[in-house]
């Protein structure tokens, strides 16, 4: 994908400036128009002072795509930020746009040559505190703000790539149900403040502001507020000095806040938001996160749009200082454009939770599959292999798919990782050498999956000596059993107990291993690794049952490799899923799994030794496990039992089985194919 006349250009001097934001504008005629765009970070669209569109698409290291996308005639602003920090959601690279607008072939404006005016996003402020972890910054606004034109510098050529997939669609979501009002007394230093990495952890290698840069920052500007409830007042959309006001859109739903409002005096306002309610209020700290964006605003008219997406059910809005008038608030959502296949049958909860799930993955799949639109927006290995099933259960087809997959294929090696290991999630960077071996793993299953679903053997084939060369990595930790032992960095099983008993021989891990080996030897024709496969499972088999169960981990003693006496939920639906054992071979424990574990253990637990599962990955495995045995009756009742709660809370699904982590998970969208 070639632009025919633009050239990247970004403000001259600053490509490498943290959180920085320029705007574009060009005068293109009154007729509808052409545009291609491609840019490092982010971009947006409006013409007349109306939002158009927003991308691009992400892609891997050193490749951009490029968007097509047919404008209004009119004036037209782009605005463009390159954030110049590692975290999941962005890659860390130079700040660039490479933007043109064509109509009938003639070009109206090409950057780098002609057509178009840059100045520096003055209001947005650039030294605030990072969102999250794993997110870029918060976003601060002072407005109005002097204007002064740029000059804009030529940047090396970029490798531009199509897009590859539809443009999202942004439908508007409209938030007028208010289910809370109060005052607000700001000021009130605490003895101690929300901590986390995001805000302690700046350094060298985690980039941002630190916060002896910032002096203040936004979180602790949040938390030195008291706020006192009262009833709702008869002019609820006027909020005066040192007020707020809770909404609820009536589900989660993501996408950009956006409102339009009058400032009679100059005002603060922040907006707070959760997907739930934890004591009646909005806990803007409760997912890891500083969810909050805040506007200084001088007394005028302002229509004001996030740059980035968040995802909640429940809105907060605070005013410091003048009165603020709201004439509307909205969500401009942002979410996959496909028509999702509807529910087919007839009966009620199920498709509460059918609607819950295919909202899941509509929020979740917007450009690549994500584990959550709030605390990350993260392209997670493990979370995509269950968000491909659905997608294809879904829509028919695995267009989302296909980008995420290659995004990997992008850059030759990823910095910061062992040459042969494949980034745990992607596009993204770890510069502290962070990796999941295990979820390299679930990517040659995902291939496979992947393969059958489309027929695309072509992708399949790209990533064949990406695969040797994990195989070899892998190799180095094998035992004189020939189990992997003492792999390197996070071994993550799922979110239980299971993750503290990942040292020595982790038996999760060796079934993962086991069956993926399996699948290469299928994809590639690869003996070697079906007759490597078969040794691993008679290993496995000989040192993890225990006559019972599987046992989960082997440590060495004195140099001997000794069994453990732990014993998880989760390592035995691991052992049926890998095909390590199956309900013919162990029927036992295949009674013991289907009739006394599941949602009902807590209650009526009659093995406590043994640790629970989580939703992330046990329960799903489980629900696999009797999807594929044509438990029908069985998994119905245990999908309503997991997932009901879940969708009457928040019209989405889970992380976790409570409310500690992501209300809005893309992996759980997987639900849908179990309902029939």
């Amino acid at each position: 994908m070639a632009m025919k006349w633009a050239l990247p250009v970004w403000e001259e001097g600053k490509e490498r400036e943290m959180n920085w934001f320029l705007r574009l504008r060009a005068e293109i005629g009154p007729q509808k128009a052409l545009l291609r765009v491609a840019a490092c970070n982010l971009y947006r669209v409006f013409v007349n002072g109306e939002f158009v569109c927003q991308g691009p698409a992400r892609a891997g290291h050193g490749c951009y795509r490029v968007d097509e996308v047919e404008i209004p005639g009119g004036s037209v602003e782009i605005q463009v930020g390159a954030y110049n920090v590692n975290a999941f959601e962005y890659l860390d690279e130079p700040g660039f746009i490479q933007c043109e607008i064509e109509r009938d072939g003639e070009m109206l404006a090409a950057t780098g040559i002609s057509g178009f005016t840059g100045f520096s996003m003055k209001e947005k402020q650039q030294k605030v505190q990072r969102f999250s972890f794993q997110r870029m910054f918060c976003e601060e606004y002072q407005m109005p703000a002097e204007e002064a034109e740029i000059s804009l510098a030529v940047q090396p050529a970029k490798r531009l790539v199509p897009r590859g997939i539809p443009m999202e669609r942004w439908p508007v979501q409209e938030i007028h149900n208010i289910v809370g009002a109060g005052t607000v007394s700001p000021g009130h230093q605490r003895e101690n403040y929300y901590h986390d990495r995001q805000i302690d952890g700046v350094s060298p290698v985690y980039k941002g502001y630190t916060k002896e840069e910032l002096g203040r920052y936004l979180n602790q500007e949040v938390e030195e507020m008291d706020f006192s409830p009262c009833k709702v007042p008869d002019s609820p959309m006027e909020l005066e000095k040192d007020t707020y006001r809770i909404l609820d859109m009536g589900r989660e739903y993501t996408g950009y806040i956006g409102a339009h409002l009058t400032v009679r005096e100059a005002a603060v306002v922040y907006f707070l938001f959760d997907e739930l309610l934890v004591d009646g209020d909005v806990n803007f700290n409760r997912l890891g996160s500083t969810a909050a964006v805040k506007y200084t605003l001088a007394p005028g008219e302002y229509r004001l749009q996030s740059i980035e997406p968040y995802g909640f059910r429940y809105l907060k809005i605070v005013v410091l200082e003048g009165t603020t008038v709201l004439h509307r608030v909205f969500l401009r959502r942002s979410e996959n454009p496909a028509d999702l296949r509807p529910y087919g049958g007839n009966d009620p909860e199920l498709a509460e939770i059918y609607d819950a799930a295919a909202e899941t993955f509509r929020q979740n799949s917007p450009d690549i599959f994500m584990d959550c639109p709030t605390r990350e927006r993260a392209g997670w290995l493990c979370d995509s292999f269950f968000t491909g099933r659905a997608e294809y259960f879904l829509t028919r087809k695995n267009d989302i798919e296909h980008n995420f997959l290659e995004n990997f294929l992008h850059c030759d090696h990823y910095q910061f990782l062992p040459k042969e290991m494949l980034p745990m999630c992607y596009p993204s960077d770890h510069n502290d050498g962070t990796f999941i071996p295990n979820w390299a793993m679930w990517l040659v299953l995902e291939l496979e999956e992947y393969q059958n679903r489309t027929g695309d053997h072509t992708l399949v084939l790209d990533f064949h000596s990406r695969i040797q060369s994990l195989l070899e990595y892998l190799s180095r930790f094998e035992n004189e059993d020939g189990l992997l032992e003492d792999l390197e960095s996070w071994v993550m099983v799922e979110w239980s107990k299971c993750n503290e008993l990942t040292d020595g021989v982790n038996y999760p891990t060796n079934m993962l291993y086991y069956r993926t080996l399996r699948t290469v030897s299928r994809l590639y024709g690869d003996a070697q690794a079906e007759e490597k496969a078969e040794s691993v499972r008679k290993n496995i088999l000989a040192q993890s049952f225990n006559g019972e169960f599987f046992a989960e981990q082997a440590l060495r003693r004195d140099g001997t490799l000794q069994v453990g006496a732990e014993i998880t939920e989760t390592c035995q639906y691991y052992a049926f899923f890998s095909g390590v054992a199956t309900p013919e071979t162990y029927p036992a424990l295949w009674r013991t799994m289907l009739t006394k574990f599941g949602p009902h253990r807590k209650e009526h637990n009659e093995y406590p030794a043994v640790y629970f599962s989580n939703a992330f990955i046990g329960n799903y495995l489980r629900l696999e496990l009797l999807y594929q045995a044509g438990e029908k009756q069985q998994l119905t009742q245990e999908i309503r039992e997991f997932f009901l709660h879940m969708a009457r809370t928040t019209g989405t699904l889970w992380e976790h089985m409570d409310t500690q982590a992501s209300c809005n998970h893309g992996f759980a969208s997987t639900v849908v194919c179990w309902i029939e």
